[in-house]
């Protein structure tokens, strides 16, 4: 027996899960189930086989084509590494590669079997999966969680612990890890702390190549022995050279001169490279373009690391486009009056050049001064820009809701 045409799997990995073995007697009825088998995994979108006989021996070769699946992670299973995950995993389930199909059978496999093996721990509960989005890149994942049984206490975190100094004595972190500290263990809610509270203390120093490993977490006491709290985090982060800025090198720029992008920025060359403030500085270009109607332009910094001297530099392309001017105005939900108030306050006219910074003070501050005392009622107001490319003007539609 042999498989072809998957890239993420081998021929043998392929043979063994269609339940087939060398040496077995197979009627086409077996074949043909074990062609469903893997059809029914998701993993392939396209299951084929051919068969030729001599005498009693049969050659059976499959032919799949791999189907699109999305990273795995597991949440809250402190009593396995990810690699002990991934080993229960290709033993119960196996073709298993850190992936899975969005649903399927092959997914309920996969957590049938972590389930199982809690089973043997004496682990109450039921697992689970779900559909999330990353929080690093772009896309879905598959995430498996434990679903305890209602009434039963759940695996709080007694402590956190970083493997560098930075981290280890922040004081911003340490205010902080009470949103993890006492709270049921979860490496999700793990991550986006690290995230939303770590990583910007590294990137504000100028550790731009900062790398976090996926949270480890034990127990500190023994596991099968009374409750199951609490759960020691171990976050592992590699905070690579502490750079310092070098200069930014301009291309496609023609409304900004490279002095005047250079004092947007407002970097100093041998400054530490700030990567909040780098980012920010990205945004103040962006924001002034849309201040001139630049509705369109875009910024594609590339950095460029020098390890030895520790700096960074960045070319910046600059896609411009085309400015846009004023078309309507467009209100919804407002009583005639309060519309009038709020025309009134719109200081851009038809024709004029579009300003983007304007815009966005208009939504959230200018139109609500504008309607005063006037009992008006609303919570939101929604707004849209329709633009129109061919004539490079912009309508602005504005709805209180």
């Amino acid at each position: 027996m042999a498989a072809a045409g998957s890239k993420r799997f081998s021929s043998s990995e392929i043979v063994a899960a269609t339940g087939l073995a060398v040496g077995q007697q197979v009627t086409k009825q077996d074949m043909q189930a074990a062609a469903n088998r893997l059809a029914q995994t998701g993993l392939f979108s396209s299951v084929n086989y051919r068969y030729s006989s001599q005498g009693v021996k049969v050659a059976l070769a499959f032919q799949v084509a791999d189907a699109r699946t999305l990273p795995v992670t597991f949440d809250n299973f402190p009593w396995f590494t990810g690699k002990e995950l991934d080993q229960i995993i290709r033993q119960k389930v196996g073709l298993f590669d850190g992936t899975a199909p969005e649903s399927g059978s092959y997914d309920d496999a996969i957590g049938a079997a972590i389930e199982d093996r809690l089973r043997a721990l004496r682990v109450p509960g039921h697992v689970e999966y779900r559909l999330i989005e990353r929080l690093v890149g772009s896309g879905m994942e598959v995430q498996y969680r434990l679903v305890e049984p209602a009434g039963d206490s759940t695996m709080n975190v007694g402590s956190v612990e970083f493997t560098d100094p930075l981290a280890q004595h922040d004081e911003r972190v340490h205010d902080r890890l009470q949103d993890l500290v006492g709270k049921p263990f979860s490496r999700y809610y793990v991550n986006v702390f690290v995230d939303e509270q770590v990583r910007p203390i590294y990137l504000s120093q100028g550790y731009l190549r900062v790398g976090f490993g996926p949270p480890e977490a034990r127990f500190t006491g023994n596991p099968n022995v009374g409750g199951l709290s609490p759960v020691l985090v171990i976050v592992p982060v590699t905070p690579g050279p502490r750079f310092q800025w070098g200069e930014a090198t301009w291309s496609g720029n023609t409304v900004f001169t490279a002095s005047a992008l250079d004092r947007l920025l407002g970097l100093a060359p041998g400054a530490t490279a700030d990567g909040l403030a780098i980012e920010a500085g990205w945004q103040k270009i962006r924001d002034e373009y849309g201040a001139k109607g630049y509705l369109d332009a875009a910024l594609d910094p590339e950095p460029v690391f020098d390890n030895a001297k520790a700096t960074v530099a960045y070319h910046v392309n600059i896609s411009e486009g085309k400015p846009y001017r004023m078309g309507k105005l467009v209100i919804d939900g407002l009583s005639p009056e309060a519309e009038r108030r709020v025309r009134r306050a719109w200081k851009i006219d038809p024709g004029q050049a579009f300003d983007l910074t304007y815009f966005h003070a208009f939504v959230s501050d200018i139109a609500k001064q504008a309607l005063g005392d006037l009992p008006v009622h609303y919570q939101h107001i929604g707004s849209f820009l329709d633009r129109h490319p061919h004539e490079q003007t912009v309508d602005v539609l504005l709805d209180f809701r």
